[in-house]
Formats: C-alpha cells, sequence, structure tokens
C-alpha cells in the first residue's frame, strides 16, 4: 500500500462501506421494479382483477407503498440522500417479499387454470370419441341389417 493511504483510510473505508450500501439497494430495487412492471401491466387488466380479488387488492396496497418510496426519491435528487431515507432498505425488501407472493399465487391460478382447460379439452375430445364410435357402430349395425334382407 501506499504510504498515503493512512491518510485516506478512514474515508476510504467511510465510501466503500457506501458504496456497497448502494449496491444493496440498487439490487433490491431493481429486483422490486422488475417484479413491480410486470405485475403491475397484468393487474391493470380487468379481467384479472375480478378474478384475484385478494391479489389485486395486495398489489394495490404494493403499488401505493412503491409510488410512495418512489416520490421520497424523487425529492432526494443524490444516491448518498436516498441512503438516509428511513427504512428504505426494508420497504424495498419488504416489497420484494410481497411481490413474490403475489406472482407465486398468480403462477398457481395460472396453472390450475391450464389444468382445469386441459381437462376440458380430453374431456370434449373423449365425447367425441363416443359419438363418433356410436355413428360407426349404427353404419355396421345398419350394413348388417342391409346383408340379412
Amino acid at each position: 500500500m501506499s504510504t498515503y493511504y493512512k491518510t485516506f483510510e478512514e474515508d476510504a473505508s467511510t465510501w466503500e462501506g457506501k458504496l456497497n450500501q448502494i449496491r444493496v439497494l440498487f439490487d433490491v430495487w431493481i429486483d422490486v421494479q422488475r417484479q413491480w412492471v410486470y405485475l403491475e401491466g397484468i393487474f391493470s387488466r380487468l379481467n384479472i382483477r375480478h378474478l384475484l380479488l385478494i391479489e389485486t387488492s395486495r398489489f394495490h396496497n404494493i403499488n401505493t407503498e412503491f409510488l410512495g418510496v418512489m416520490k421520497k426519491v424523487y425529492k432526494s435528487p443524490f444516491i448518498i440522500d436516498v441512503l438516509n431515507i428511513p427504512n428504505v432498505q426494508k420497504s424495498l425488501e419488504r416489497l420484494s417479499d410481497l411481490l413474490s407472493k403475489i406472482q407465486k399465487a398468480l403462477g398457481e391460478y395460472l396453472e390450475r387454470e391450464s389444468h382445469l382447460s386441459t381437462l376440458l379439452v380430453m374431456k370434449i375430445y373423449s365425447k367425441s370419441l363416443v359419438i363418433v364410435k356410436m355413428l360407426l357402430e349404427s353404419r355396421n349395425t345398419s350394413r348388417r341389417c342391409l346383408l340379412v334382407f
């Protein structure tokens, strides 16, 4: 190390800590923003709002809180100031967890719907096969009757 490092060691450590805090904050922030953009597009549609009432309500609350955090960030133009917003890191981590839960519930809903659709198609298909079989049997019966007479 440089002989001059001792002079700046305390400042360097302080800045290193702040930069690490910023990196961690950005990681969570980007994750929340990515999930929020995805889910906002889904929950802005009327048909989903009616199908998933609980998740829609939860997303609405998250949306309000997320926009509140973003307004506070907007008022702090320097990233160092953003670190001083009370509980900003905890708020974003909590929002990330809540958004993950909503995304999981949405995935489970879509999986259930997909499964139900598959069952419906299979049921329709099996009924169609029964009808075709009955038609074929009735043709064969008609031919047999003609051969007998």
